[in-house]
C-alpha cells in the first residue's frame, strides 16, 4: 500500500499484516511532527516583534484629546493627560500637529506646551497665545466637579 501525506510517501505495510503496528506508529508520529511545524509556523508567523509588544511603565498615564482650535492654518489640539498611580496629576499639553498616542501614552509628536492644574482651584477658560504658542490657564475658585476638565475648551487668548 503506498500512502502520500503532505508530500510524504509511506509505503511497505498494510493493515493486518504484523508490521501494521509498526507502519501506524511511524503516520502517527509523522502526523506528530506534520502539526507541530504547522503550529510552530502559525505561532512566528502571529508573533508582533514590534516596538508595540514592550511592557510600559507602570502606570500607564491616561490621555485624550478634549479640543481643537484651527488658527492661521494650523490646527491645535489641546490633550488632557491625567499621570499618577493614587495621587493623579491632570496635566494640559498643547500640540500643533494631531498626536497619536500608543498603548503606553506616548505620542509619536511633541508637545509644544505642557502645564499641570491646580488641584484646588476650577479652571474657567484655557486660552491659546497663537503668538508665543502657550496656554494661559484662568482659574476660579473651588475644586472642579468631577468631570469638568474633560470638557475644556481651547479658545484665543483676548487682546489686551
Amino acid at each position: 500500500m503506498l500512502l502520500n501525506l503532505f508530500g510524504i510517501e509511506l509505503s511497505g505495510w498494510k493493515i493486518g499484516d504484523h508490521n501494521s503496528k509498526k507502519g501506524i506508529h511511524i503516520v502517527s508520529l509523522k502526523l506528530k511532527i506534520i502539526a507541530s511545524s504547522i503550529l510552530m509556523m502559525l505561532i512566528v508567523a502571529c508573533s508582533d516583534s514590534s516596538d508595540q509588544t514592550k511592557a510600559c511603565e507602570a502606570p500607564v498615564d491616561s490621555v485624550s484629546i478634549i479640543s481643537n482650535l484651527t488658527v492661521n492654518g494650523t490646527t491645535y489640539y489641546l490633550v488632557r493627560r491625567v499621570a499618577g498611580w493614587h495621587d493623579k496629576v491632570e496635566i494640559l499639553e498643547l500640540y500643533n500637529q494631531m498626536p497619536i498616542f500608543d498603548q503606553c501614552a506616548k505620542s509619536h509628536v511633541e508637545s509644544i506646551f505642557g502645564d499641570s492644574l491646580e488641584l484646588d482651584s476650577t479652571v474657567s477658560h484655557v486660552y491659546l497665545n497663537p503668538i508665543t504658542k502657550k496656554l494661559n490657564i484662568t482659574y476660579i475658585k473651588g475644586i472642579p466637579e468631577g468631570t469638568h476638565n474633560e470638557s475644556l475648551q481651547l479658545e484665543i487668548e483676548p487682546v489686551k
